[in-house]
């Protein structure tokens, strides 16, 4: 009986800590996400001010322009440094095997998705009509 119980435990145990492991490669995936946006738009914001710049400044301002564009490049990718430091290994590893696998499996992935939509929509409709 004893036996049992400590495998039943140890399921129990290893259970959670997937289920706190894909929850922290969730939030290292947002953070990883918003990382990239921010660094879109400091990519967008460098170059609309070069194309400012070019249109109508002097040689000076297109100096300063570039070395602006070279610090903005090199905060956005000590930020995404920064991230993929103080992310633990196995979150990151987790993190990286799940997409690779995503990207081996895309078709079913996308299948997937469309499927939990889904579900969520025909759970939202059922309650809606509880609530009446």
């Amino acid at each position: 009986m004893a036996i049992s119980e400590g495998k039943a435990r140890a399921q129990q145990v290893g259970s959670q800590l997937r289920d706190r492991t894909a929850g922290l490669a969730g939030h290292v995936r947002e953070q990883a996400e918003h990382v990239r946006e921010q660094a879109g738009h400091v990519r967008e914001q460098a170059a609309h001010a070069v194309r400012a710049a070019q249109e109508k400044a002097p040689e000076q301002l297109l100096e300063k322009t570039a070395q602006a564009k070279e610090h903005l490049a090199g905060a956005a990718a000590t930020v995404a440094t920064t991230v993929q430091n103080n992310t633990p290994d196995h979150v990151r590893e987790t993190a990286e095997q799940a997409a690779r696998t995503a990207r081996r499996n895309r078709g079913p992935m996308a299948a997937a998705g469309v499927a939990a939509f889904v579900v969520v929509l025909v759970a939202r409709r059922r309650s809606r009509r509880g609530k009446r």
